[in-house]
């Protein structure tokens, strides 16, 4: 998003027909297997470890949405343990993680 110009909330950004986020992009699928898959995160990003926290920010509106359902329609809680702090489950940062990276590794090494 940042390659495409954008400054708005995560959940809006677009990177259609962003010849800087494609290239950026296609640099990083270029490197297939050639190079380990942090550096082509690297390449990408600009970091060579995975954070969650930019999924969490771009599904937070669809999270509101969802606890707001639950109220309206009077579901209880997930029968998952919930961190009262975070509104999410302990687990889902390690599992977005674990997702994540076998989705760049997938990438990387099959592209």
């Amino acid at each position: 998003c940042e390659a495409a110009g954008h400054t708005g909330p995560l959940h809006t950004c677009s990177i259609y027909e962003s010849k800087e986020a494609g290239k950026k992009i296609g640099d990083m699928l270029k490197m297939g297997k050639s190079k380990p898959w942090p550096e082509a995160l690297k390449k990408l990003t600009g970091s060579e470890t995975l954070d969650v926290g930019a999924l969490l920010e771009y599904f937070e509106p669809l999270r509101k949405w969802m606890v707001e359902q639950r109220k309206e329609l009077g579901y209880t809680r997930p029968g998952w343990d919930v961190d009262a702090k975070a509104g999410v489950s302990a687990v889902l940062p390690t599992l977005f993680n674990t997702v994540m990276g076998s989705l760049i590794v997938t990438v990387v090494l099959f592209c």
